[in-house]
């Protein structure tokens, strides 16, 4: 065989694999509903492909579309639209036919930088329209007819059974996780418990995963085992209850991967051949991307194959570099087999998805490594004990009820456990997204630490170790560039500017009403993105809920040197809430009015301009009153500055043309939203901005912003940007120009 015949036959694969990718991407049937005008489509029909349920009752629906109709006329249309149950109270099922009377819509972008790409998570899954069901739009044309027999004569059943069974024996939390963790239906867990797996970095522990595949085998190969079956036999009634169980969970990627892996594996034992794991991993990546190659852009498929790989590579590597306690100790046989080989593979595990984790969610899980020793055998567990417990509720057991109780207090002791870890700091050190060469370098890291053995691999490990600190630490890694993030957070107001002395400056966190916390929801977010731990000032430009709503939340969860508020002493639950939460915290508070500055470095100014006399004063406390005690400030980099005007309105604008032409700015924060009460045409006249940001809600009750304000905005040459449009703004200045940075 000709030496260059490897290398060639890999080559052609590679560009045989890029290909398939593309036409997978970005090539559609000529009947594919995105052939057609989306404002032109009127209604559409098609199956219920996948319905999940919730227990509030907004369900989603997967329809696999074969007509639209547009001008009354029906066109044969192919592909998937995901269906919330909105404001209709009927209940679809898999394989049923609808018709949905509406104009489908593209899912969202992300709402800032570092937030979730919802629309090209659903791409990914070829989803490309999203449609709210209201009162009157579904009319059901058949109940039941579509989808597979199989599919809907013994997996839907089973599946039902299962709900049943869960919901009549356990209560929620318990029953919400038993449902994440045996049917992978996650939609009703609470979001305080995620939050506390993801601290930790075991939240994969509540996605079906090929660790219940592990369990599966486990269980029927011993139940087959004890019923005499053959060997062969018991392999192959194995594997078809595994595949009626991928069924079950929807074929979520990593069981079917799991699953494909022991299917190879067992295939090698029926016909007595000898299997390598890594060969097997290969093979089993190939097929699902032969059949479905965007899953190698999905997080999922990513983690899942890293996680694996670094299992079958690393673990024998890691093994030789922490040596066994001696065997003839009884004790020591305990500890290598119950404490040291499970935190080797945990390690192993840990470090081979550390970039992706790094890459993704901008943190290094490092309680991770002890936390998964604790908690992967704890969950493995219950997984098992819950399967035989789904098994045994068939047979009727009088004690059915007494188990469901164990089961119960089990999870409980889980969850204390995962609590008190969270708690423990530094389980995880968050970290600005890794740029190419860090990401590439944390991978050759972790690829000299496997085989850390060798000397020559010790140096070159120490030498990147030293290189990866450098990088991330170094001054030189931040430009010199003022950046302003013109958040969005709804109806509200948020911002932050990053100066190139690495000061932080946070105005505003949005707003805070009922359970909803834009602070929490957009503003923590953001801040962690760019790693951010540290705010010099945290500035409320006024006592409104849109504006300083989220602040409480930006103090507990960050480092605060500074917080910043008008003189004007509102009187609020909200207001006093947010200056008792700086006085526990130890944040200093000041109030600042025209004539003060803030200190944010020698090469850039802050200036405050607003308010000044009576408009600081204690008084009445209308809206309008408030509004107007707003801080307005005027940041300035170089030749270039910002503007920022709060809720200000026309009525107190005047107070403000006294500066004249140093009102000029490149970046207006509109005032008030948009509202029509704000942004006067003299006052625009004055400040002559190339850009002019609205925070705005989209749709919101107030109609902002208002038709009048934005033909002024464009009157005076301003280049209006909407964050319920275009998402959040980011503007970079290098002194002599602002450029608006298209991070979507």
């Amino acid at each position: 065989m000709p030496s260059f015949f490897i290398p060639l036959l890999i080559l052609l694969i590679f560009l045989a694999g890029v290909l398939r990718i593309h036409f997978s991407l970005f090539t559609f049937e000529p009947d594919h509903i995105l052939k057609y005008k989306l404002y032109k489509i009127d209604a559409f029909e098609g199956w219920v492909q996948e319905a999940q349920y919730k227990k509030d009752g907004k369900h989603r629906y997967i329809i696999q579309c074969d007509q639209i109709v547009q001008d009354t006329a029906a066109q044969i249309a192919n592909g998937k639209i995901i269906v919330y149950q909105g404001k209709s109270s009927l209940e679809l099922a898999y394989g049923d036919r609808v018709r949905i009377d509406g104009r489908p819509f593209e899912p969202s972008l992300p709402s800032n930088p570092g937030d979730f790409n919802y629309r090209r998570y659903l791409h990914l899954k070829g989803i490309y329209y999203q449609y709210y069901l209201g009162e009157n739009d579904v009319t059901l044309l058949e109940r039941g007819t579509a989808g597979h027999i199989w599919k809907k004569n013994i997996v839907m059943p089973i599946r039902r059974y299962i709900e049943q069974t869960i919901a009549k024996y356990f209560v929620s939390p318990t029953s919400d996780v038993i449902r994440a963790l045996i049917l992978g239906q996650r939609q009703d867990l609470d979001e305080h418990i995620v939050d506390t797996f993801k601290r930790t970095g075991i939240v994969h522990v509540l996605a079906i995963s090929g660790l219940h595949v592990g369990f599966i085998i486990l269980i029927f190969m011993m139940l087959f085992s004890f019923l005499r079956v053959s060997y062969t036999w018991r392999i192959l009634l194995t594997l078809g209850c595994l595949f009626i169980f991928v069924a079950i969970v929807n074929f979520k990627p990593p069981v079917v991967r799991a699953s494909l892996m022991a299917a190879l594996y067992f295939t090698g034992q029926i016909f007595q051949r000898k299997t390598s794991p890594l060969n097997i991993i290969a093979a089993a990546g190939l097929i699902l991307l032969i059949i479905e190659p965007q899953q190698l852009f999905q997080p999922g498929f990513q983690f899942s194959f890293a996680a694996v790989f670094s299992i079958i590579y690393g673990y024998p590597k890691i093994d030789k570099l922490f040596p066994s306690l001696p065997h003839r100790l009884t004790l020591a046989r305990g500890l290598n087999a119950w404490v040291r080989q499970p935190f080797l593979v945990s390690a192993a595990a840990v470090l081979g998805t550390l970039p992706l984790t790094w890459y993704y969610y901008g943190v290094l899980q490092i309680g991770a490594l002890l936390v998964n020793i604790f908690i992967i055998p704890l969950i493995g567990g219950f997984v098992i004990l819950t399967l035989l417990f789904l098994l045994v509720s068939l047979s009727g057991f009088f004690a059915i009820n007494g188990l469901a109780l164990l089961l119960h207090l089990y999870y409980a002791a889980i969850l204390h456990i995962i609590h008190y870890f969270s708690k423990i700091p530094f389980v995880q050190i968050a970290l600005p997204p890794p740029q190419l060469g860090e990401f590439l370098l944390i991978i050759l890291i972790i690829l000299l630490f496997f085989n850390a053995h060798l000397r020559i691999d010790r140096i070159w490990l120490s030498g990147s170790l030293i290189l990866l600190f450098v990088l991330t630490t170094a001054p030189s890694r931040n430009d010199h560039n003022v950046q302003l993030i013109q958040a969005k957070v709804g109806q509200g107001d948020g911002a932050l500017i990053k100066f190139p002395n690495q000061k932080v400056m946070v105005i505003d966190g949005g707003d805070l009403k009922f359970h909803w916390n834009a602070g929490e929801r957009y503003m923590v977010p953001l801040l962690k993105h760019l790693g951010i731990t540290h705010i010099d000032y945290l500035v409320g430009s006024h006592a409104h809920s849109d504006h300083i709503g989220g602040l409480p939340t930006l103090l507990k969860q960050f480092k605060v040197d500074t917080l910043v508020l008008p003189p004007f002493p509102a009187q609020s639950n909200l207001y006093n809430n947010l200056l008792k939460t700086a006085n526990e915290r130890d944040v200093a508070v000041i109030f600042k009015e025209r004539g003060d500055q803030l200190d944010v470095g020698p090469q850039n100014r802050c200036y405050i301009l607003h308010p000044f006399g009576r408009f600081g004063r204690p008084g009445h406390a209308s809206g309008e009153t408030i509004n107007n005690s707003s801080l307005v400030m005027k940041i300035l980099h170089g030749q270039t500055s910002f503007l920022f005007t709060g809720d200000l309105e026309s009525t107190a604008e005047p107070a403000l043309l006294s500066y004249d032409n140093f009102l000029n700015c490149d970046v207006l924060k509109v005032g008030h939203h948009g509202s029509i009460t704000s942004t006067s045409d003299e006052f625009l006249h004055l400040i002559k901005p190339e850009y002019a940001t609205v925070s705005v809600g989209r749709n919101n009750k107030f109609y902002h912003p208002s038709r009048k304000t934005m033909r002024r905005l464009v009157k005076n040459f301003a280049h209006p940007l909407r964050t319920d449009r275009y998402g959040g703004l980011w503007f970079k200045s290098d002194g002599n120009k602002v450029h608006l940075y298209n991070w979507r």
